[in-house]
């Protein structure tokens, strides 16, 4: 983990300066998940020397540290000192290097321990922070998201800035950057500031043009006159959709016919969603292609793009390999570069927009190929592949712990689920075993994000009471905020769930995790249980597909729940947030179809009618066609206010942004 970058030059009239990069990692990051501070010292004739330079940094700052004095020829120590909440050194770790050096860079690797020494003399210790001797460290941006969309430029901007309260501080100073289209790195923040006693900031209070753009934003804490650093800064786009394919302020519903010919996607353009256009990469029949769908701007362009799974293409690899596609803007769909395949995998069965893995401002995309059987039959692999300026790249693939049949990658979803600034990677292994007693169990793997990408080891999260065939982790959705703590929450589906654990019943069940700061490993869920009344035998699988959004503009998370086998005709169901959770019972369920229907089979949230208010889409796939159900400030309606794509044969992926 990189924690400081500083540039030292030698003495004048020496030997050319050569650049020497101090870094900071930490040999084992969860010992030091405690340490809020890094004293980073300079010290003359190498360690326990003349301390000549120091300045503190805390965790989460952007700031570089300033470069200090030219260094003259000699030995010096290059000491890092981390302290916890309680003001107390938790590590110390000095390097010597002798100067001038030809090493371009210098790492300081950081072992932390049990707490020592009190770091703040006479000063006062607070939340980690010396008071008075410490300047105002910076505070956590809790919220937008790096690289969110704030919505529709024809709706009322309800975006707020909101950050934590920073120790110590008693006001801050907001700052935002100029339109910028390349990476968080090279969009910096305005030179002007804002500031507020409060600890957010409507997004209007900063008088900015309407219009679609992408910008960085930041904030530093100050006490009295005297500010600390900013806090890393984050891209936003403002005044876009993340499912507006055109750039005209609505979004577009795509819906995946992957069973016509080798599949094709439908694109109604919003508001009016009328005859739709189509993208066809002309496959092989049996393709699927559509059978997932995603769509969001990948490269801040402004116009969304769209991701497709044909996940029984044959491709390079061998049959039934699987492609995936990507049409930029609603362009002509083109094959994406995903590396080495195997056949009879499967990419492309699960396809999802996970939010900014690596903070560059840019949103990243994860694909499933939930049948991979590299180390063991049908174990699955996810490939990750990074958004930029010039679309996506950097192929990733990530496995772990392969068993046979576990389809690791069979859902898959991302958000910031620590509060870290960085989305995490949520991956769906609902066929694997958890014990004899328990096949097809289920589990879900978060992979953390982080500067330099993903964790190779994720968080395993298993279900409290394992069920055979319970498929935990069948579905996931990541709710950007239910409870307003500016942490994402993540939602898992278990539609295989039955009170008696019966195999032949399959009623269903949804699990809601609340995100937190050091993860979710101990979290009790809240579990959604089915509301509806089947007969005995019957198996709703309510929970097999779940979305997210805000769809009554109040600025929190709700979710949509589908259970395609509830009788007669299927259902969808809508839980709006009730601050810290959602009731137990759902706010509505959208209308009932004609029988055998299987309403609610795949969903989609997003703002079609660009009012600001979420709507949601629902495929009734027994009926080949899409429900549309628009948002207003009571919820989605109840009735669809849409019926589309009669005799198109609607059985697949639905989207109407990430």
């Amino acid at each position: 983990m990189r924690v400081i970058a500083v540039t030292f030059l030698g003495c004048l009239g020496c030997a050319p300066p050569v650049p020497l990069e101090w870094t900071v990692s930490l040999s084992d990051p969860s010992l030091c998940a405690g340490v809020v501070a890094y004293e980073a010292r300079i010290e003359r004739d190498g360690c326990g020397g003349e301390v000549v330079y120091q300045v503190t940094r805390f965790r989460g700052a952007s700031e570089a540290l300033p470069t200090p004095d030219r260094l003259s020829p000699g030995r010096w120590g290059f000491r890092v000192r981390a302290r916890d909440a309680d003001c107390r050194y938790v590590a110390d770790r000095c390097i010597e290097r002798q100067l001038p050096s030809d090493a371009p860079a210098l790492d300081v690797d950081v072992t932390c321990g049990a707490p020592g020494e009190l770091g703040c003399a006479a000063a006062s210790c607070e939340e980690g922070v010396c008071v008075e001797v410490d300047p105002p460290p910076p505070p956590r941006l809790a919220w937008p998201p790096s690289a969110h969309a704030t919505g529709s430029v024809h709706a009322p901007r309800q975006t707020r800035l909101r950050w934590d309260r920073a120790p110590s501080a008693t006001r801050y100073e907001v700052s935002l950057g100029p339109p910028c289209d390349g990476p968080a790195a090279d969009c910096p923040p305005g030179a002007s500031t804002v500031p507020t006693d409060a600890n957010e900031l409507a997004l209007d209070a900063l008088a900015l043009p309407r219009q679609p753009e992408r910008r960085a934003w930041t904030v530093r804490s100050c006490r009295g006159d005297a500010c600390g650093p900013f806090a890393r800064p984050r891209v936003i786009a403002l005044d876009r959709l993340d499912g507006d394919l055109d750039a005209d302020g609505y979004a577009d519903l795509l819906a995946g016919a992957p069973e016509v010919g080798g599949g094709r996607v439908a694109r109604f353009a919003g508001p009016a969603a009328g005859a739709p256009t189509f993208l066809d990469p002309g496959l092989e029949a049996s393709a699927r292609f559509g059978l997932a769908v995603a769509s969001a701007d990948v490269n801040g362009d402004g116009r969304a793009d769209v991701i497709v799974g044909a996940p029984f293409a044959d491709g390079a690899a061998g049959g039934d390999a699987g492609r995936v596609f990507v049409a930029r803007g609603g362009a002509a769909p083109a094959p994406l570069e995903t590396g080495a395949g195997s056949a009879a995998e499967t990419l492309g069965a699960a396809v999802a927009v996970v939010g900014d893995l690596d903070g560059d401002g840019f949103l990243d995309v994860a694909l499933g190929a939930p049948q991979h059987a590299e180390r063991a039959t049908g174990a699955g692999r996810v490939v990750v592949l990074f958004g930029s300026a010039g679309g996506l790249e950097r192929p990733t693939a990530l496995s772990y712990e392969s068993a046979p049949s576990a389809a690791f990658g069979a859902a898959l979803a991302g958000g910031d689920l620590d509060g870290d600034g960085y989305a995490d990677l949520v991956v769906g292994e609902p066929g694997r075993s958890l014990g004899a007693s328990a096949p097809e169990g289920g589990r879900v793997l978060v992979f953390r994000g982080g500067p330099r990408g993903l964790a190779a080891v994720p968080e395993v999260i298993e279900p409290s009471s394992p069920q055979p065939v319970l498929r935990f982790g069948q579905a996931l959705a990541v709710l950007p905020d239910l409870d307003g703590d500016g942490i994402a929450d993540l939602a898992v589906g278990a539609p295989g769930w039955d009170p008696a654990a019966s195999p032949d019943r399959r009623v269903g069940r949804v699990f809601v995790y609340s995100g937190r700061r050091g993860g979710l490993a101990g979290v009790v869920p809240q579990e959604l249980a089915s509301p509806i009344s089947g007969s005995p035998a019957s198996g709703e699988r309510f929970g097999a597909a779940l979305a997210t959004g805000d769809l009554n503009g109040d600025g929190r998370s709700d979710l949509v729940v589908g259970a395609p086998a509830a009788e007669p005709d299927g259902a969808a169901l809508v839980y709006l947030s009730a601050g810290l959770r959602f009731d137990a019972a759902p706010s509505r369920f959208l209308d009932r179809a004609a029988a055998g229907a299987e309403l609610g089979a795949a969903l989609g949230v997003g703002d079609l009618d660009g009012d600001g208010f979420d709507d949601v889409a629902v495929i009734a796939r027994g009926e080949e066609r899409l429900r549309v159900y628009l948002g207003e400030p009571s919820g989605p309606l109840a009735a669809p206010s849409l019926m589309l794509g009669a005799g198109l044969g609607l059985r697949g992926g639905v989207t109407l942004g990430r």
